[in-house]
């Protein structure tokens, strides 16, 4: 104010890194980059898959980084922003990942009574809420990658699931270049 006295005050912090694939090494800042990743389903007793606090969002990275890991891949789960804070912080790297186990995109691709059938509308809300995560997360340095999807198989409409693997891809890349993008975990 017009006294000197300070009436709000913010704090924020940056990160920088560059990511890139050469033949079938991942570099970080230009440095061949061996991945040490625990498998991570973001999983609390006390709150099924919701942290039960901010601190235990930390000790969770901090007891991976002690058992010798340098990231996670973030399966299955959308994770909280301050578990990404949290891993910016310590030097933690992740690979963002959505939930789409058991997302019905790649299943019958015919329905009755409908514009569109039930597997496009899966598949058209898929792509928009990807979207939001990529764009909601994106500016965390932690994240050295994206894997939209995660075991897709089975798909009796061949054609739609790839795609719908190249539309996840496209929509990834598009929204951050800076990222290798790994369309889908397996199979």
């Amino acid at each position: 104010d017009g006294g000197g006295k300070v009436l709000d005050a913010v704090q924020s912090y940056a990160g920088l890194r560059k990511v890139h694939v050469e033949g079938n090494r991942v570099y970080l800042n230009n440095r061949p980059l061996y991945q040490r990743l625990v498998l991570d389903q973001g999983f609390y007793p006390e709150g099924i898959w919701t942290a039960p606090s901010d601190e235990a969002l930390r000790i969770d990275i901090e007891l991976s980084m002690k058992a010798g890991f340098n990231g996670a891949r973030l399966h299955q789960k959308v994770f909280e922003e301050r578990f990404h804070y949290w891993a910016d912080k310590l030097g933690y790297l992740t690979w963002g990942e959505s939930s789409s186990w058991g997302l019905n995109c790649f299943g019958d691709p015919f329905s009755l009574g409908s514009n569109h059938s039930p597997i496009e509308a899966a598949a058209l809300n898929f792509l928009a809420e990807w979207r939001e995560v990529v764009t909601r997360d994106r500016n965390h340095p932690s994240i050295i990658a994206w894997s939209p999807f995660n075991e897709t198989r089975n798909a009796p409409d061949w054609d739609l699931h790839r795609r719908l693997h190249r539309d996840a891809y496209d929509l990834t890349h598009d929204l951050d270049p800076t990222r290798p993008v790994n369309d889908a975990s397996g199979y």
